[in-house]
């Protein structure tokens, strides 16, 4: 592990060459993308990325790269180090920020892709109007380990539905992730239930989350109705274009309150399929505030409209039923 200076050891730093911020991003660029082919397909800036991660190594006297197949990827210092150089170039971007307040703002969100499409972007959307100069960057969440970003600081906000853990995450509840099942209003009869819905209309259904597919079968299971997906999906965006095609699709609220007046929510008394609901949590690094004042700023009022459209949802789906 890379140990911390003292100041006594801060003058040891500039006596010796390979220290720069050039050599810092690149080895930030190679550790996003995973390797040094990865993060560029040109033979040129492979050689020279290669080129300054040595010059790297040769000032730390250690290795930072180490060789994976016909990958060279990132050794467990060089990964530690360019956490910690993210960490720095994003202080020194706060300090710009502060001197130039009309400056472009970078703010990136992770989240799943139903969440970043039916929450995020529609957030977005309002929060521009306020902040003109936001430049949102929207990246797509690892589902085994979605705090994972905040730990590399490539995003300064994740939204997932398991509260993080790590004591240096902040996090708020923005609103509950409630699953309903909807079908288009042609096929359902005025007050059919779920089972004589889905015996007369094939089902779509979202495949890809793990562990989905079996809590919307097992719920059914339990209340005596055998589900068989007619179309399997891999995004809850897929589920939802089926509806407009003649599918039923158990779907997130608020991607069912987009569907408009040609889809419609069908009732689930007993919990025989829908209502699968946990809460949506959005964290983020609690030197946030301290490091970019303006981005977290932009972050308390996306989290604001986020709530709101929630809670919009939530009554939406309440009234089509």
């Amino acid at each position: 592990m890379i140990m911390s200076s003292t100041p006594d050891d801060l003058g040891e730093l500039f006596d010796r060459p390979g220290l720069s911020l050039e050599r810092l991003r690149s080895l930030v660029r190679v550790y996003d993308a995973g390797g040094i082919a990865a993060a560029t397909d040109s033979p040129s800036e492979q050689s020279q990325l290669s080129r300054q991660l040595g010059e790297l190594a040769q000032y730390l006297g250690l290795p930072v790269t180490r060789r994976q197949g016909r990958n060279v990827r990132l050794t467990e210092e060089g990964a530690e180090l360019a956490r910690l150089a993210r960490e720095f170039l994003r202080s020194v971007a706060g300090l710009r920020h502060r001197a130039s307040p009309d400056a472009p703002l970078g703010l990136t969100v992770a989240a799943g892709d139903s969440v970043l499409s039916g929450l995020v972007v529609p957030a977005i959307a309002r929060v521009l109007a306020a902040l003109p100069r936001l430049v949102p960057t929207l990246e797509a969440v690892p589902a085994e380990n979605p705090y994972e970003l905040l730990v590399s600081a490539r995003a300064h906000a994740v939204i997932a539905r398991e509260r993080p853990r790590r004591r240096e995450h902040e996090a708020q509840a923005i609103g509950e992730w409630d699953c309903r099942l909807y079908a288009p209003r042609a096929l359902v009869p005025r007050g059919a239930s779920a089972r004589e819905v889905l015996r007369a209309v094939p089902l779509a259904l979202q495949v890809s989350e793990v562990g989905f597919e079996r809590k919307v079968l097992h719920a059914a299971a339990a209340h005596g109705l055998a589900l068989r997906p007619a179309l399997r999906c891999e995004t809850f965006a897929q589920a939802r274009a089926a509806v407009a095609v003649g599918y039923a699709a158990v779907l997130p609220v608020l991607l069912g309150a987009t569907l408009g007046r040609d889809a419609v929510e069908v009732p689930t008394e007993g919990g025989e399929i829908g209502a699968h609901v946990a809460t949506l949590w959005l964290a983020h690094d609690k030197r946030l505030p301290a490091q970019l004042p303006r981005t977290h700023q932009a972050l308390v009022a996306l989290a604001s409209q986020m709530r709101h459209l929630t809670a919009e949802a939530a009554r939406a789906g309440g009234a089509r039923r």
